[in-house]
């Protein structure tokens, strides 16, 4: 029983966890570090929970958050590139386009021409 028991609050705790995540992706900040933080457990305890409960790692997981964010403002907005990287979670304009381009393909500059 304890056993379903701690597997019932990991599954609670994960899901919780998710939506945090889900709300908080722009925030540049956000990594595991700062999930063991707020969630009061150890780093290595979250990442792998992590992937157990959802089949992906965390960074996978905020960069497809992030990205698909991305392409929204890409297609609905005239913000710019960088303005775009920035509302997803990236200080940097040259760290989002790398990151865009790894997960879509193109550029986000080349993604917009083609929408």
């Amino acid at each position: 029983m304890a056993g379903i028991r701690e597997d019932r609050s990991t599954h609670a705790v994960m899901n919780q966890i998710r939506t945090y995540v889900e709300t908080h992706y722009a925030d540049p900040e956000l990594s595991l570090t700062s999930l063991s933080e707020q969630f009061q457990l150890h780093a290595s305890h979250v990442s792998r929970a992590f992937k157990e409960e959802f089949g992906e790692k965390f960074v996978d997981y905020l960069v497809k958050i992030r990205m698909e964010q991305a392409k929204k403002l890409l297609q609905s907005s005239r913000d710019s590139v960088q303005d775009i990287g920035g509302k997803v979670g990236y200080t940097h304009a040259i760290s989002f386009i790398r990151a865009f381009k790894k997960y879509t393909g193109v550029t986000p500059g080349d993604y917009r021409k083609q929408e």
